[in-house]
């Protein structure tokens, strides 16, 4: 008998089957379709624009809504399904999103570390060993951390901590700390 896997991932989200995810404003995302199978299709429910190249799909959401994706695997007789619901919301506060665990690993999947946000500003962001060892340091919330020390080295698979601070939208200041587990 036949196996077929099919992960529908959208980066940085994970999907698994009816997750909701929410975005902030129209845009393009990408996805990455993880399968073992000769075929897989996309079925994306109100219909909007979409290109598949190298098992990545590209979405434009065209309008705030609610929009079901469906991916489908195929390989002779059998077929396997992964579903995911995205609720494209109006953009008027700050969003942010913080992992809590990355494998910066050869399989590139969650390769680095980082805030995902929106309407964020002044960032900073500092990551710390269990020894207080300042490894990494960055203003930009798109700049991530790889899992290397502060001399280039891996760091061991362990828990760090990290602090991140912003300003909001709305001109307040938010300082969090947090923990992310590191991975191989």
């Amino acid at each position: 008998m036949n196996k077929l896997i099919l992960i529908l991932l959208l980066l940085p989200f994970v999907a698994y089957n009816q997750q909701k995810v929410n975005f902030c404003g129209i845009s393009a995302k990408e996805y990455t379709v993880v399968y073992e199978g000769d075929t897989f299709d996309i079925e994306i429910i109100p219909e909007t624009f979409y290109q598949i190249e190298n098992n990545k799909v590209f979405i434009t959401y065209e309008q705030v809504g609610t929009y079901l994706i469906t991916a489908t695997a195929y390989k002779d007789n059998c077929y396997a399904e992964d579903k995911l619901v995205v609720e494209v919301v109006e953009c008027d506060s700050t969003l942010i999103w913080i992992p809590n665990a990355f494998t910066p690993n050869e399989d590139k999947n969650n390769p680095e570390f980082g805030a995902y946000g929106i309407n964020v500003f002044d960032f900073n962001m500092e990551i710390y060993n269990r020894w207080g060892e300042l490894l990494f340091v960055s203003n930009d919330i798109n700049n991530r951390w790889d899992g290397t020390s502060s001399n280039g080295l891996p760091c061991q698979e362990d828990i760090y901590t990290y602090t991140i601070s912003y300003i909001d939208r709305n001109k307040r200041y938010h300082k969090m700390f947090g923990r992310i587990t590191l991975i191989y």
